[in-house]
């Protein structure tokens, strides 16, 4: 009997999971009928959904953004001053932690997916703002960097993936209109990396401000600004909705880890959960191309000569491609709803692409060519990151959104782990180690 009531029966509705699923035909006024809309109804929110919740969600975007970024400007000022890391070993110790960092974040991505499904969005939420927090705030008080710097940095990988795989779009948007509101949300995370970049490297980085008082500034920043926010979501359990594409037994002892892996694994059955599966593991290599990659390519490029130099440089060029991906990310959004996403999509791969091609035939980090490869590369990547967000958040079966979104987590962080890999990779067989002769 027990194995009988574990068993999961899954049927797939022919209209998910037909590849031409468009949204054709939609009557938009009754759509509108069912709860309010935003921008001049461009964006339309589901029936128990407020205004004030809508916006709290798109800062909610932001302010995950700013911190991920803060965190990994701040770590190699803070290996330099607090543990005298030197600049030969500080690429290495980089990798080393963020190799960890990644391994928690996929032990406990599905955890906080289950958690979000059953006890609600804004307390889980609420306790991953706070333990991100605690765990910046104490990071530069660590008397060494193993093991008390790196117990910190698990303790904030929990709360960050915490944060990160609550699915709050899916909850507040209608389907109709979650093409523009994914790339509205894309905006205000792009909007997020460039405040943190301007603020953090502009300003809390700097020589004149001990590290402790930048870590601590980001720190209580965030932890009052997400709160404020976060008293505006909507509280409670998530509705549950009708849903006929996936029946499951609703039995609460199976929601296992294991059972929302076999959920997750099972729904991408329909194409697009599993091509959301794979944007989000394409879309989150920018966290180490736009980041550490480009201060490191910088530097070999210019000579090894000024650290601090290629360090405003590569910051330069990354801002170039967040600008892009502020300008490419609305069209993006726009065109999922309006033609074929299989389109949609093949162009901004081709980009992807052909943005990381010509990246090898620059020479120089202030050729106008470079720039120029910043735009192509900030087009792509800001279409897989609205693909990521839009198809997973749209076609995620209602009742376990929690449980795909978690899934989906996991593959964000193995495309880090992928770059990670693949820079241990690349220094193997070269004759730079992390950006040194």
């Amino acid at each position: 009997m027990n194995n009988q009531n574990e068993e999961t029966v899954l049927t797939s509705n022919s209209q998910d999971l037909s590849m031409d699923d468009e949204v054709q035909g939609l009557d938009i006024q009754n759509k509108q009928n069912e709860g309010k809309g935003i921008f001049w109804n461009k964006i339309l929110l589901k029936k128990q959904i407020s205004k004030v919740n809508f916006f709290a969600q798109l800062f909610h975007y932001a302010m995950m953004t700013f911190i991920f970024v803060s965190v990994e400007i701040l770590q190699p000022e803070l290996l330099s001053r607090n543990f005298g890391i030197e600049q030969e070993n500080a690429g290495t110790q980089n990798s080393n932690i963020i190799m960890v960092d990644v391994g928690v974040k996929i032990l406990f991505a599905p955890f906080f997916g289950i958690m979000a499904d059953r006890f609600g969005r804004q307390k889980v939420l609420i306790y991953g703002i706070i333990t991100v927090a605690i765990a910046i705030f104490f990071m530069p008080f660590s008397a060494n960097l193993y093991p008390q710097y790196l117990l910190w940095r698990c303790f904030y990988a929990q709360g960050a993936i915490c944060i990160a795989v609550i699915p709050l779009m899916a909850d507040y948007i209608q389907d109709v209109s979650k093409g523009k509101a994914a790339a509205l949300n894309v905006v205000m995370a792009s909007g997020g990396a460039v405040l943190s970049a301007d603020l953090v490297t502009g300003v809390l980085s700097s020589d004149n401000i001990d590290i402790k008082y930048s870590y601590m500034v980001v720190a209580i920043s965030y932890l009052i600004l997400s709160l404020l926010y976060a008293i505006f979501l909507k509280s409670g359990l998530p509705i549950q909705e009708e849903d006929n594409s996936l029946k499951i037994v609703r039995n609460p002892e199976q929601r296992t880890c294991t059972f929302m892996m076999k959920v997750g694994l099972e729904a991408s059955q329909n194409p697009w959960i599993l091509m959301g599966y794979i944007t989000n593991l394409l879309a989150r290599n920018d966290s180490i191309l736009l980041s550490l990659y480009l201060i490191i390519w910088t530097y070999d490029k210019t000579g090894q000569e000024n650290y601090d130099k290629a360090y405003i440089q590569g910051h330069t060029l990354a801002g170039i491609a967040y600008m892009s991906l502020f300008l490419f990310t609305i069209v993006y959004g726009i065109l999922m709803e309006k033609i074929s996403k299989f389109y949609v999509m093949f162009v901004m791969l081709l980009l992807t692409a052909l943005g990381g091609f010509m990246m090898i035939f620059a020479d120089s980090p202030y050729d106008v060519y470079t720039y120029i490869v910043m735009v192509v590369l900030g087009s792509g990547m800001s279409g897989l990151q609205t693909a990521s967000l839009y198809l997973i958040q749209k076609y995620a079966y209602k009742n376990y959104r929690g449980y795909i979104t978690g899934l989906s987590g996991i593959f964000s962080v193995l495309g880090i782990l992928i770059c990670v890999l693949s820079g241990y990779l690349i220094d193997s067989v070269s004759d730079y180690k992390y950006g040194v002769k």
